[in-house]
């Protein structure tokens, strides 16, 4: 049995959460003895090893590059194409399993491929949420272009799939109203890095505290991702504004620009607060700093199965979230803080309680480090991904477990 993982990507280089879910899974599914390899749509072509996987890069190409200059990028970005297509025809593997929905028509273009070549097709659920219900701050024109130009071709892909790996029961629902049979879908939740379920040592954490210059004794208030309108910082920021208890608020993520944090901080007076922008973190900084942080700050609006959050579970770091997505499946009700992504007030609110109620928080936390040892783990992921495909390639219709 020979299988092909494929990586959909738009953003080149940039490792989103998705990407590195879909390694981390690939990489779990080849322990389990499964012969397996990922390619990815990338900036270039390339080869890598990486943890015992071979990745295959392939560059990126777009039809519309010509209009680059007058188009906006997202829908650039929906035309991409490479040469995958051309590889898979020369291979043939058994079952091809594909990450992400964009480019969407490149997405289409290789299931049709597949299928006519009598390749298996499964498909991770990652954005299909977002597929049928686009981002709340798009215009009435975005909105429709994005249902025409992705929602309509990854529904149409769907009668070419043979079993969909849904992330959390939600999506699974989602599929059934869009005439996906319930035996063609599998709860397949992500898992963690296990390197976040390891401690830092002591001197990780004090490097951490002195090259931010963090004050330990004070609460820290961490939000990390990426600084795009739907991730929330405009929470943060009223946040910042709202916030009288001494504390700090730790800002990862890779900079828009050198003016950011300036701009972030232009017109805060709050001596109750410190802001500390980091920029880019490493790994082995992230989980030090989820191991001294009182609270993960996840405001998003947009959002499917956050790694973030299970990093932060495995961690013992209470997550207060707004209630997107698959989130309400990580945290479920007593495992972190679930606010309507409308009550932005609430959301502040909460973080104040908790701040002053340390025996709730380590409580929380207790149930959510629980909770991720026995739902979220790349192993199991990688354990059950090879039983399907295993009956996948005798059996038309697959056993539940």
């Amino acid at each position: 049995m020979k299988v092909i993982a494929i990586n959909l990507s738009t953003s080149g280089k940039t490792v989103g959460g998705a990407s590195i879910a879909c390694e981390l899974h690939t990489a779990h599914i080849k322990k389990q003895g499964v012969d397996i390899e990922l390619w990815r749509m990338w900036s270039n072509d390339g080869i890598d090893c990486i943890n015992g996987l071979n990745i295959k890069s392939f560059k990126t190409k777009s039809l519309l590059n010509i209009l680059k200059k007058v188009l906006p990028k997202r829908i650039i970005s929906i035309f991409m194409y490479s040469n995958i297509t051309k590889e898979l025809l020369k291979i043939k593997p058994d079952i091809v399993h594909l990450h992400n929905i964009l480019p969407s028509f490149e997405l289409l273009r290789i299931c049709k491929i597949c299928k006519k070549n009598k390749i298996k097709i499964v498909i991770t659920t990652h954005g299909f949420y977002e597929c049928f219900y686009p981002a709340y701050n798009f215009s009435l024109l975005e909105k429709y272009l994005w249902k025409f130009l992705v929602t309509f071709p990854v529904k149409k892909s769907f009668k070419f799939i043979d079993v969909f790996f849904s992330l959390y029961p939600m999506e699974a629902e989602l599929l059934k109203k869009n005439k996906i049979k319930s035996g063609d879908i599998y709860l397949v939740p992500n898992g963690v890095d296990p390197f976040y379920e390891t401690k830092p040592t002591k001197i990780e954490i004090n490097n951490v505290l002195k090259k931010f210059n963090i004050n330990p004794n004070n609460p820290i208030l961490f939000f990390t991702g990426n600084h795009t309108s739907n991730k929330g910082l405009d929470t943060i920021k009223e946040l910042s504004r709202f916030l009288n208890i001494k504390s700090t608020i730790l800002i990862g993520g890779k900079l828009l620009n050198q003016e950011e944090p300036k701009l972030f901080c232009q017109g805060l007076k709050n001596k109750n607060l410190k802001i500390i922008f980091t920029d880019f973190l490493s790994v082995s900084e992230q989980r030090a700093i989820y191991n001294v942080a009182s609270i993960l700050l996840f405001p998003s609006k947009s959002d499917t199965l956050p790694l973030t959050i299970i990093e932060a579970m495995a961690c013992s770091l209470p997550v207060v979230a707004f209630d997107v997505g698959g989130i309400s499946f990580l945290l479920n009700k007593d495992c972190g803080y679930l606010i309507d992504p409308n009550n932005t007030k609430k959301y502040l609110e909460t973080i104040t309680k908790l701040l002053k109620n340390k025996f709730e928080l380590e409580k929380t936390s207790n149930k959510a480090l629980a909770r991720q040892k026995k739902l979220f783990s790349w192993t199991k992921a990688g354990s059950k991904a090879k039983k399907i495909y295993e009956t996948l390639m005798v059996n038309s219709s697959i056993p539940k477990d």
